[in-house]
């Protein structure tokens, strides 16, 4: 069991009094509404530390006490599988694109330079995400970047289907303790 699988909505700190509460207000707020039942993506992006792998655990909870079928993965989990050449690769892929509520955490992950994806593995990346807007699978994002930084192209193509939450806040862990209650 990880930390995060306690991680709900009425357990996400918005720090009352806090001078960015509208943000995390307003990520809290949209991360809910994609639980509950909207048609629409949503891309949460932010700092380190600011909560929005809370939010992505807080969806797949919701979702799987309500016994929806969600599939959550950090893209840092991903780069291997992505990488992989072996007929495993395969299921996964049909997989991500099958599930009815796919939440893909870190996904600035694969553009860092330590890990560098070949092009066939970017192609990959783009026909499941392609395929799930194209047959409106729901899907959360989430990335310490903003979307335009880092999927450019695929931004603009969901940006009339998507909702797109920034999280401004510092780091939740070096929040001064009276802040975090």
């Amino acid at each position: 069991m990880n930390s995060f699988d306690q991680a709900t909505f009425e357990n996400f700190n918005t720090a009352p009094g806090y001078y960015r509460q509208n943000s995390l207000l307003k990520a809290l707020n949209a991360a809910h509404a994609f639980a509950v039942g909207t048609d629409r993506w949503l891309w949460i992006y932010g700092n380190s530390g600011v909560g929005k792998t809370h939010l992505c655990y807080a969806v797949r909870n919701y979702l799987r006490r309500s016994r929806q079928q969600v599939n959550l993965i950090s893209f840092y989990e991903m780069i291997p599988w992505l990488r992989d050449q072996s007929p495993n690769r395969e299921r996964k892929y049909e997989a991500f694109l099958q599930t009815e509520i796919l939440i893909l955490d870190d996904i600035h992950w694969l553009y860092r330079p330590d890990n560098a994806l070949d092009n066939q593995a970017h192609q990959i990346l783009t026909d499941i995400l392609s395929v799930r807007h194209f047959n409106r699978y729901s899907t959360l994002l989430v990335s310490l970047q903003k979307p335009e930084t880092l999927l450019a192209n695929f931004a603009a193509l969901i940006a009339s289907t998507c909702d797109f939450v920034e999280i401004e806040a510092p780091d939740y862990r070096r929040r001064p303790s009276d802040e975090k209650k």
